[in-house]
């Protein structure tokens, strides 16, 4: 879903989820890897 919002030119999106720690946590180690390699970020 990331990859549609960014083929149609969104470049910001709010994620939330609780508790936001480990929510940041889970992003930071599990999301981000993914869209660096697909040059999203």
């Amino acid at each position: 879903m990331i990859e549609e919002y960014h083929a149609l030119g969104i470049d910001e999106v709010i994620l939330s989820g609780y508790p936001h720690v480990e929510e940041a946590y889970w992003f930071a180690e599990g999301v981000m890897p993914i869209l660096r390699r697909k040059n999203l970020i």
